[in-house]
C-alpha cells in the first residue's frame, strides 16, 4: 500500500498540509529579488551593483541577505563547474518566483511573505 493511501486511511481520509514558513524580507533582498526576477540569473557582483544603484549598501550587507535568501529556498546558485564558484550566477527557484511576483518595483519598507 503506498504511503499517501496509508496516510489517508490513517488520517480519516484528509492528508493536512504544514503551514507555510513566513519569508521576512529586507530592502536588499526584495530588490535582489526583484532583480533575479526581472534580468535572470546575475552573479554576486552584477546583484551588488544593482541594489546599490537603489539604495546604499555594503557587501556584507548582501552578503548575509543572499544567505538568507538561499536558507529560505528562494535562490540557488547554478552548478555549472566550468565557472568559478565566485562569477556562478544565482536564479530564482520556484517558491523565488512566486514571492518575486509580489515584491513592489520600489520597495520602501521590509516585507513578510507566507509562501
Amino acid at each position: 500500500m503506498p504511503l499517501v493511501e496509508w496516510l489517508k486511511q490513517f488520517t480519516g481520509g484528509r492528508l493536512r498540509r504544514s503551514k507555510p514558513e513566513p519569508v521576512s524580507l529586507d530592502l536588499h533582498q526584495q530588490i535582489a529579488l526583484h532583480t533575479l526576477h526581472r534580468f535572470g540569473g546575475r552573479d554576486f557582483q552584477a546583484l551588488l551593483a544593482e541594489v546599490s544603484a537603489h539604495r546604499p549598501t555594503t557587501q556584507a550587507q548582501l552578503a548575509n541577505g543572499i544567505l538568507q535568501l538561499e536558507a529560505a529556498n528562494l535562490i540557488e546558485r547554478s552548478d555549472d563547474t566550468s565557472i568559478a564558484q565566485a562569477r556562478r550566477p544565482y536564479r530564482l527557484t520556484r517558491r523565488g518566483s512566486r514571492v518575486a511576483k509580489l515584491v513592489p518595483a520600489d520597495p520602501r519598507s521590509a516585507l513578510q511573505v507566507y509562501i
